[in-house]
């Protein structure tokens, strides 16, 4: 995943936000470099539906990566996320 945050903090740099402050609509709008699976936002929205997230809720997210969903989640829903990634990298 080195290589995924290298591309991400590259592409925040291009937008001006190297140092901030950033949203998460600043992160989601770098696409797959966020949100590396199928469908983007669209799966994680429609994950949260199915799911019932909201305030209070709580989420582990397996695989998580450099962690897209998990934050989109959170800032859309409310929900508190853990986020397990067993890579080295």
């Amino acid at each position: 995943y080195n290589w995924r945050v290298r591309a991400v903090t590259n592409a925040l740099a291009r937008a001006g936000k190297a140092d901030g402050p950033l949203a998460v609509e600043d992160l989601v709008s770098l696409g797959h470099l966020d949100q590396y699976h199928y469908h983007g936002i669209e799966a994680c929205d429609e994950a949260a539906a199915l799911l019932g997230l909201r305030a209070g809720s709580s989420l582990l997210d397996v695989g998580s990566g450099i962690g897209g969903p998990a934050r989109y989640l959170a800032a859309t829903t409310g929900c508190s996320v853990v986020g397990v990634e067993l890579q080295d990298e």
